[in-house]
């Protein structure tokens, strides 16, 4: 695999309608953690158009905490598992939902990316299957990742630290 190569791992697991999104984390993981390539920052993009239905190792007879519905909150735990092992390894995890609006369990497939996908440090995007729209959309997404626009509590951290070198330094003139 390269840098660029899109990861195998994961996906819909062999059948229609099956997505696996935590294999696909694991899988990304495991060849971030074990590659050769020094990148600056470690990302995984997830895009998909539907929520974790299988056990982590496949199949819809569960396993790994899963018991194979859209509907099962353990699913949704798998893949909070799989983003949580990814940032704990420094790694950030963001998301495309595909169709963001259909929903599951009554909730979008948009908020499903940011509740169990997507580390705190990442963002989900959402987009349709028109042609143009979705080709914009990874665009955008892209424009996103390499042009990462410092979170606002770091700003403010810094605008306090400018703010505590001019006090001191007006400070001292007056001294």
């Amino acid at each position: 695999l390269t840098e660029t190569d899109p990861i195998s791992g994961g996906g819909n697991g062999g059948g229609a309608g099956n997505t696996n999104i935590a294999a696909g984390i694991d899988t990304a993981q495991t060849s971030i953690e074990t590659n050769t390539f020094e990148g600056a920052r470690k990302t995984i993009d997830v895009s998909g158009d539907g929520v974790q239905n299988q056990g982590l190792a496949g199949g819809t007879s569960g396993g790994a905490g899963c018991g194979g519905s859209p509907t099962d909150p353990d699913c949704a735990a798998v893949v909070a598992a799989a983003s949580a092992s990814a940032e704990a390894a420094g790694i950030t995890v963001n998301g495309l939902a595909i169709d963001p609006g259909i929903t599951f369990n009554g909730q979008t497939l948009l908020d499903y990316f940011n509740a169990f996908v997507i580390t705190s440090d990442g963002f989900t995007s959402g987009t349709s299957f028109d042609t143009g729209v979705f080709a914009d959309a990874v665009e955008d997404k892209i424009f996103r990742e390499i042009t990462q626009v410092p979170e606002p509590s770091s700003l403010l951290l810094l605008a306090g630290g400018l703010i505590g070198l001019g006090v001191m330094a007006r400070r001292r003139r007056t001294a």
